[in-house]
């Protein structure tokens, strides 16, 4: 089958991993979001991630958006009326804040209402959907976990990669990883990490910082920023901007506990990423989060406790101190990516 993705890979490997395992079940491919604006082209399957890219991310801003709005629902009656089936995977419930621009729910109550079918990560976004979008119970409703991250995986020792950050080979590396964002809670984790009873301990916090679009508040921050990437704090490590692919399993590599600090959300990457190079996990349990790692060793808290956050790193401490294994072999059983596709072709298919 021909299938069109609306997205690119991207330094988040997640679409060039569905990519590769399309191809490996025999499937053509072709992506962009432009590809759903302006080809001719007839897919069998198009495959719609993060509907924002659709509307405020395509790349002609300053369009109309209820203008927009109509365009984006005649393509997809248009790829209908072709044949295509209209598969769209949930990564989100409401799209993400974006700087200046006022980003509401309307392009995902359409693609919710014209999906043939619907790929949630977990059991549980299936029913979140419903409950915000009653539109997605008229859809066939799968779910397909979240895949390990095989394609950035590079084994290196935990004390090479901490060689390599320069940072103490004996230190209790906790790491909070990816685009800091305002719901991911950095100071809850500040706090959190302050009042650990841990020796040794070290916060690493990588990834791109989201600013404010106050102008105040956005040069507060990037005064504070630019200090802190100085290491001018004691026992914490910061490490803003895009983390290149050579440098992740590194990053990766250095981390004892990978401790996510969300005040709410439905998916996080960063799970399957922690789970991928077999790190302990300490995180809310929110949305998705304890489904993504079934068969994994992790510590959930309640969301946004900090007697329960601390409690539950200070356990993974002990575990890891006790010298458990930590293994995902389990984990990447459960959440291969080939089964992936093949439960979505399935759906399609009406198998």
């Amino acid at each position: 089958m021909l299938i069109l993705i609306t997205d690119r890979p991207s330094n988040n490997g997640y679409i060039k991993l569905l990519i590769d395992a399309y191809k490996e079940c025999g499937h053509t491919v072709v992506c962009d979001v432009n590809n759903f604006f302006e080809s001719n082209i007839s897919p069998d399957v198009v495959h719609i991630h993060w509907p924002e890219r659709l509307n405020h991310w395509y790349p002609l801003k300053g369009v109309d958006v209820s203008a927009h709005h109509a365009l984006i629902r005649r393509r997809i009656r248009d790829f209908k009326a072709k044949g295509s089936k209209i598969v769209h995977t949930v990564h989100n419930l409401r799209p993400h804040s974006i700087a200046g621009e006022n980003v509401t729910d309307d392009t995902y109550d359409l693609v919710m209402s014209e999906a043939d079918v619907l790929v949630h990560h977990c059991e549980r976004s299936i029913e979140l959907a419903g409950k915000l979008y009653s539109s997605s119970t008229s859809a066939q409703n799968i779910v397909c976990h979240h895949g390990p991250y095989k394609n950035d995986f590079i084994e290196i020792d935990s004390c090479v990669a901490k060689e390599k950050l320069g940072v103490d080979r004996d230190a209790f590396v906790i790491l909070s990883f990816g685009v800091q964002r305002p719901h991911k809670n950095e100071h809850f984790i500040e706090e959190v990490y302050s009042s650990l009873a841990v020796p040794n301990k070290l916060l690493i916090a990588a990834g791109k910082f989201e600013f404010p679009t106050e102008t105040k508040a956005r040069i507060f921050y990037k005064i504070r920023n630019w200090l802190r990437s100085k290491n001018f704090v004691s026992g914490y490590r910061y490490m803003y901007g895009d983390i290149s692919s050579e440098d992740l399993p590194y990053v990766l590599s250095a981390a004892d506990v990978v401790f996510l600090g969300h005040s709410h959300g439905l998916n996080s990457g960063v799970l399957a990423m922690a789970a991928t190079y077999s790190k302990m996990v300490v995180y809310p349990d929110i949305g998705c989060f304890a489904e993504a790692l079934e068969g994994f060793p992790a510590e959930p808290y309640s969301v946004s406790d900090k007697f329960e956050a601390k409690a539950a790193i200070e356990r993974a401490h002990s575990r890891i101190c006790s010298k458990e294994a930590i293994s995902n072999d389990d984990w990447v059983k459960f959440t291969s990516w080939k089964s992936h596709v093949e439960k979505i072709m399935n759906a399609v298919s009406g198998d």
